[in-house]
């Protein structure tokens, strides 16, 4: 939990929250639109943790697969 609320606080992250949310309030003008994407944008950096290790286990997986197939093809011939 602490991780995750130190995400939350990190001044680069709202400043850059911040400033999506005034460009989009260029283009959109409807509040309720506005509310709800600073709404959605509130979880952003855990998620963007979480995807990272994701990606970073698929990515592990996927290069131990691709690690055994020889020693797999040698044993099955």
């Amino acid at each position: 939990m602490a991780d995750v609320l130190e995400e939350l606080t990190t001044t680069w992250y709202f400043g850059t929250a911040l400033i999506v949310l005034w460009l989009l309030s260029r283009v959109l003008q409807n509040n309720v639109l506005l509310a709800l994407a600073g709404w959605l944008s509130w979880p952003g950096p855990p998620w963007s943790r979480y995807w990272r290790k994701i990606k970073s286990y698929i990515t592990l997986r996927l290069n131990i697969a691709y690690a055994a197939e020889p020693v797999v093809a040698a044993i099955t011939q």
